[in-house]
Formats: C-alpha cells, sequence, structure tokens
C-alpha cells in the first residue's frame, strides 16, 4: 500500500538520515537531569499506589511511616545527585563517560536500596500473606519472564 497514511492523516515517510542520525538526535535532546529526576518520581509514585494497594491495616502504619521516611530520605539524597547533572547534551557522551555515568548512577542507587532495606523488610514482616502476595509478584512495567 503505497501512501497508506494508516490513520495518522499524512503518509509514511522513512526517517532521513537511517538510525545513527535519530541516535544522534536523541542525545542532543536528552537531558541527564530530566532523566534522572523522571526515575525519582516514578519510584516516589510507584510508594503512593503502593500504599494503596496494600490498605494497610492501623497496627501496620508504623512500620510504613518508617519506610516512606527511609525512602523520601533517599529520593531527597538522590535528587540532590541530579541537580549536578547537565540539563542537556550538545554531543554524544563517549563510551567511556556512559559507563562512568552508568556506574554512579548504580552506585547511588544501591546507596538508595541499602538504606532503605531494613524499614522495607520490617514492613515486609508486619504484612498479611495476602499484601505480602503484592509485594511478590513483579512490579508493572518488569520484565515477565516466561509470561507471553
Amino acid at each position: 500500500m503505497v501512501g497508506s497514511t494508516a490513520g495518522h492523516g499524512s503518509p509514511r515517510q522513512p526517517p532521513a538520515g537511517g538510525g545513527a542520525d535519530r541516535r544522534a538526535e536523541r542525545m542532543r535532546d536528552f537531558s541527564p537531569k530530566a532523566m534522572c529526576e523522571e526515575h525519582i518520581a516514578r519510584r516516589i509514585g510507584n510508594r503512593a499506589y503502593l500504599k494503596s494497594r496494600l490498605d494497610l491495616k492501623p497496627e501496620q502504619i508504623s512500620a510504613w511511616n518508617t519506610f516512606e521516611k527511609a525512602a523520601d530520605e533517599a529520593s531527597s539524597k538522590e535528587k540532590a545527585k541530579c541537580a549536578s547533572l547537565p540539563t542537556e547534551t550538545k554531543t554524544p557522551p563517549s563510551f567511556a563517560d556512559r559507563f562512568s555515568e552508568r556506574e554512579e548512577m548504580m552506585k547511588t542507587r544501591l546507596e538508595s536500596l541499602e538504606a532503605v532495606k531494613p524499614s522495607l523488610m520490617a514492613l515486609y514482616a508486619a504484612l498479611t500473606p495476602e499484601q505480602k502476595a503484592i509485594l511478590d509478584r513483579p512490579m508493572m512495567g518488569g520484565h515477565h519472564r516466561g509470561r507471553g
């Protein structure tokens, strides 16, 4: 079907310049700071979603509050690191730069996980089997191995 609009109102055209040009364009528009802040915002939103899904009992609120305080403190530290990132990239970073940036992000994330782990495990221990089943499932958007 030549010139098909496929419901979009204009004919589809192959991207000019191919894949390398598209990658370079995405990198020019890429903001490491915005990406970092977006990841943190999603984690904060996921906590609010989780709290609602767990439907906590009054005797579990204290464990949740302890976890939430630790998670909020970890998020604040991550936000501070995000603030030091560039708001845009003029040229695509080299492999070595990307590797180092990824390493730093992973270290920061590990620090957050370690800071939150004790309170999260205490919260998990206070949950009912039905509530634990909610946490035991892979999170939405995650990879579900073996599921088609």
